[in-house]
């Protein structure tokens, strides 16, 4: 029984301290109509949070096809006696090579939103 109660206590003053901090302007009007008041006030609640992630990307498109072709045909060299392993580990080398040259790896820091479908600019505007 006390627990709860406490609980209670601590999340109504929990709850009293958040509106506390994200309430101002407020403002009490007398209804001609009505017994009761209205009270208005506007509410600071920050937007979703924004974070950030770093990706590599190629613009394969802008590759020059017949010098890429060209130079992959000069720097393999498939008459060389060479293990399987060895091959594929000269040709995955080689090609990240020339991938490199025309095609160079590029980084960017991109935004990730959040789904937040509740919350819309138009909403956070004030009246």
């Amino acid at each position: 029984m006390w627990t709860l109660l406490h609980m209670q206590v601590a999340i109504h003053w929990t709850f009293y301290l958040a509106l506390t901090l994200m309430i101002s302007n407020v403002t009490v009007t007398d209804s001609i109509i009505s017994d009761h008041f209205a009270v208005h006030a506007s509410l600071t609640i920050p937007g979703p949070m924004t974070l950030t992630k770093s990706i590599q990307f190629r613009k394969l498109n802008n590759i020059n096809m017949p010098d890429f072709i060209n130079a992959v045909a000069l720097t393999m060299d498939p008459t060389v006696d060479s293990s399987i392993d060895e091959l594929l580990f000269k040709y995955d080398s080689v090609l990240k090579h020339i991938l490199d040259i025309h095609a160079p790896l590029i980084e960017r820091n991109v935004t990730i939103k959040s789904s937040a479908p509740w919350y819309t600019h138009a909403g956070s505007s004030p009246c």
